[in-house]
């Protein structure tokens, strides 16, 4: 279809549609005049299109205007803009790939131009990006504050984030790509309502920040790709990497211009600049500006599992499963850890094992040296010898070999043991099980804790402890270049080395001669000192960032929408027996999240089981008039009861409700943040609410959450309980339990065949009918855990579809262990550890469209398949769409002489047979 009057504009947006350019291969003017020329009929289609970069057309002209100073044109574009055949500012909200609408463009941009062109269209200024930030955030957070005004002349304008949780200071990357210092903690730019930042780690003119759930950001210069995006423009700021939207990453890191991520799979990515094998992804590989998976096998072929990740300026490490560590890019002073590299080059373009060392559960790399920690918490080094780094006695100037570092206490001259370990650029850190650190390497900026004398303290090559900190009992550390950040056990920060970009914060200054400052955390609107604990704690280049939130979990998040959504409610909660104020809730969730909750249900069901089918009737008033209670405190009980609605469902029965009253609650407010944090194990603390709050969740033993609300007063990280979210819903799949709180049953066929299968010429119509009776099996389950983990179940259960109002649910095409393998995924993301269990799980995680899943159940069979099975596997990664398992299996190909000779491979198809012969051609020619 063309979508312009003009032939030449038709074929410049040709090229656009198929890929071959994006807008910004023209000048905005053009743009605007592409826009300009459009049909009627197709405006829709043209203001929605996003280009190969992420772009829309405006979002693109709205940037570029400002990006490339083409002030003199402004007017005209605007004018070609307003003569649009525009008929709904509905296309105005029109968003680009990346979440962002127009107006969050001209937010980012401070393009105040344009914002008031689209406050005059009224456009939606309520609309968030994939920051989870309205227009409204971004221009307040940024500072734009003739943009802001503008904004809040929009009716649907809404400020979402006047209080975070999340601080930086130091050296910030700003909106206009330059570096500035701020020694005071400053707000970050992200709404950590969903999520929260919890990594940061800096590359040159770069950064890469991590959530909590598993959501990479990066911001700065897109040179030699290390930013991740598809667009090749600098990006202002932090900006979702959408090639890892569909992983959950848990660390990440940054070389000089170079990237890594590792998901919780145990698959690591890199990109950037591949120079000297830094990459991973073999010597082909020069400049990757998008995530690419790194082919990683163990010692017995089969693939690995990573555990961690380590960047140096031009190399990289990956740590596997059982201990083993691989090491990749430049040899330089033999910080690989090994002598000989592929070809004698200095380098090593993929992943090799470091042989003879002893099972290891951390890395880290510096630029010249990488650094060790065994499972026995002892420390290890190699590579530059140089002002000390590797903290031990060497005659030359590097070694080759992971040798071990001797740390030994003060107090006693036992060893200390280790259990954290990190490099600067040319120093190391590390911390001991006690809460003592030590350091040692380059001193020129205090960065080991001690004051630099010259001559006398400029380095130091053996482990020294930072004498200044032994009074605090620190929890964890971080360490940017060449500056430290400590957090005590009581949520204190700490932070001392190099603060010539202020890095060290603002605060009380304990040691000036080593720069230690006891960081004060005040509230940016009322510069008020911010009561409770910081959380989490990390340092990158010369930036800190700390966390006042506990971590997000991304199963809870979206329980949680579907609460909200009020998806399969069944009871009320209320204060004092009042109806009128209430929050419902699904008693499924408060059953196992909270035995007070379980055991008050399992009472109230006790009740309404007992009543005879015919008596029914005649008790129905009482029942319903009859309460249940616990204790919830020794004074005061927690109440169930059950009323009518007055209403009645499709097939004339009366609906009920079930309520459950709180005593002596101040207001509904508390329970919502209860409720909050029972479906998502994350709530909003603050100093008005948490003393109400943490004795609620004391009474209804969710410890974890009391231990938070009274973080201020326990003082103590590493006595804070773990999540317990997914293992408290694996109660789910218990089948005393489903007989409780089951509000749906799945009929499934548990034989192999409904008709035939006796082979008899007798077999009777009503003998199948009976067969198939028998061969029926029933599995109790639950709607809100189909509904939010399925998205073939999302579909059925919601909308107009009949089965939407059923409480049982014909699925004879599906084996009861199949769905029971599934269900278990929706109930708490379990995988299963068999391998043919997982083949199972992929068939039917296709058919509901659970593409986490499958890749989980990929990394299961990767780390397990032998070789002789790789034919099949590559079938089924076909069939299903598994693109983990299909990139193993073509890069085990890759490795094989004789891939006809493999078992199975007679038995796929014709085509997959051909294109498996041109993958081996393809290889011997590249070989020879």
């Amino acid at each position: 279809m063309s979508y312009y009057y003009s032939r030449e504009l038709t074929s410049d947006f040709e090229k656009i549609l198929d890929g071959s350019i994006t807008f910004d291969s023209f000048p905005p003017l053009k743009v605007a005049n592409m826009a300009a020329n459009c049909k009627l009929e197709s405006v829709r289609d043209f203001f929605s299109f996003v280009d190969k970069n992420g772009d829309t057309c405006l979002t693109f002209i709205i940037q570029s205007t400002v990006e490339n100073s083409i002030a003199s044109q402004y007017k005209s574009i605007v004018d070609k803009i307003k003569s649009t055949k525009i008929y709904s500012k509905s296309i105005l909200d029109l968003p680009n790939e990346y979440g962002e609408t127009p107006l969050h463009v001209s937010a980012i941009s401070n393009n105040l131009d344009f914002t008031k062109l689209l406050v005059l269209e009224l456009v939606d200024g309520s609309l968030r990006d994939n920051r989870n930030m309205t227009a409204l955030d971004i221009a307040v957070m940024m500072d734009h504050k003739q943009v802001a005004n503008q904004i809040k002349k929009l009716k649907t304008s809404m400020l979402t984030t006047e209080q975070t949780s999340i601080y930086q200071w130091g050296s910030i990357l700003t909106s206009s790509l330059s570096l500035k210092s701020h020694s005071k903690a400053t707000n970050m730019l992200f709404n950590d309502e969903i999520s929260a930042p919890i990594q940061t780690e800096f590359g040159q003119n770069y950064n890469l920040i991590l959530t909590d759930t598993g959501t990479v950001y990066s911001s700065g210069l897109c040179s030699y790709g290390k930013t991740g995006h598809k667009k090749k423009r600098d990006v202002l700021i932090p900006t979702q990497i959408l090639e890892l939207s569909n992983k959950r990453i848990k660390s990440i890191a940054c070389g000089t211009h170079h990237s890594m991520a590792m998901d919780d799979l145990g698959q690591v990515y890199s990109w950037g600049n591949g120079a000297s094998g830094r990459l991973g992804l073999g010597d082909e590989f020069n400049i990757v500006s998008t995530p690419t998976l790194i082919t990683l096998s163990n010692r017995y072929d089969l693939n690995e599992i990573a555990i961690a990740i380590a960047a140096g300026c031009d190399n990289s490490m990956i740590l596997g499963i059982n201990g083993d560590v691989y090491s990749f890019g430049s040899n330089l002073h033999n910080k690989l850890g090994y002598k000989d590299t592929e070809n004698g080059l200095g380098f090593q373009s993929t992943p090799k094992r470091i042989q003879s060392i002893v099972k290891m559960k951390s890395i880290s790399c510096g630029s010249w040296h990488s650094v060790f920690l065994d499972q026995n918490g002892r420390v290890y080094t190699c590579g530059s010898s140089a002002s000390g780094r590797l903290g031990r006695a060497c005659q030359l100037s590097s070694s080759s070999y992971p040798d071990i570092v001797s740390i030994t206490s003060k107090m006693n001259g036992s060893e200390e043991i280790i259990k954290q370990i990190a490099c600067g650029t040319n120093f190391t850190t590390v911390l001991t099980e006690s809460g003592l650190l030590y350091s040692w390497g380059v001193n020129s900026k205090s960065q080991l804790g001690m004051i630099n004398l010259t001559r006398i303290s400029e380095f130091s090559d053996k482990p020294k402890l930072v004498a200044p900190l032994q009074s605090y009992p620190i929890h964890s550390f971080a360490v940017g270049d060449q500056h430290v950040v400590a957090l005590s056990d009581q949520g204190e920060v700490y932070c001392y080395g190099d603060n010539s970009m202020l890095q060290c914060g603002h605060g009380e200054m304990i040691n000036p001669e080593i720069n230690l400052t006891r960081v004060k955390i005040e509230a940016s609107s009322t510069n008020e000192p911010i009561i409770g604990g910081v959380f989490k704690i990390s340092a990158g280049g010369s930036n800190t960032m700390i966390s006042l939130s506990p971590d997000h979990n991304i199963f809870g998040e979206e329980l949680l929408k579907s609460l909200n959504l009020q998806m399969f409610t069944d009871c009320r909660l209320i204060i004092n027996d009042n109806k009128d104020q209430y929050i419902q809730a699904n008693q499924v969730v408060l059953a196992a999240r909270s035995k007070k909750f379980d055991k008050l249900l399992r009472l109230q069901y006790k009740i309404t089981a007992t009543t005879d089918e015919e008596q029914q009737q005649q008790q129905q008033q009482q029942q319903q008039q009859q309460n249940c209670k616990i204790p919830l405190t020794q004074t005061t009980n927690l109440i169930s009861f059950i009323e009518s609605t007055g209403t009645f469902d499709i097939n004339g029965n009366e609906n009920r409700v079930l309520y459950i009253s709180f005593p002596s609650i101040s207001s509904i407010s508390i329970l919502s943040l209860l409720l909050r944090y029972i479906y998502s194990d994350h709530t909003v603390l603050s100093p008005t609410t948490n003393q109400e709050l943490g004795q609620l969740a004391h009474c209804l033993e969710i410890e974890r959450l009391a231990y938070l609300c009274n973080f201020s007063h326990s003082k103590s990280l590493d006595k804070l309980p773990k999540s317990t979210l997914s293992e408290d819903f694996k109660i789910l799949k218990n089948l005393e339990f489903s007989s409780i709180y089951s509000d749906i049953k799945f009929k499934c066929n548990s034989g192999s065949s409904i008709v035939g299968g006796g082979g008899s010429d007798n077999y009777t119509v009503d003998e199948a009918d009976k067969e198939k009776k028998q061969q029926v099996e029933t599995i109790d389950s639950y709607k809100l855990f189909a509904y939010t983990g399925s998205g073939y179940f999302k579909t059925m259960l919601s909308g107009s579809f009949i089965e939407s109002n059923k409480n049982e649910i014909e699925l004879f095409e599906t084996q009861p262990s199949s769905l029971r393998l599934l269900l278990n995924y929706c109930y708490s993301e379990e995988v299963p550890e068999d391998s043919n269990e997982c083949i199972d799980m992929i068939i039917i995680c296709d058919a509901h469209q659970i593409s986490r899943a499958k890749d989980a159940c990929a990394a299961k069979i990767r780390s397990q398949i032998d070789i002789q099975y790789i034919c099949y596997i590559y079938h089924i990664s076909l069939i299903y769409n598994v693109k983990l398992l299909k990139s193993w299996c073509q890069a085990k190909f890759n490795t094989l002489s004789d891939i006809k000779s493999l078992p199975y491979f007679d038995q796929l198809p014709l085509e997959i047979q051909c294109e498996l012969d041109s993958i081996k051609t393809k290889t011997n020619t590249k070989i020879r």
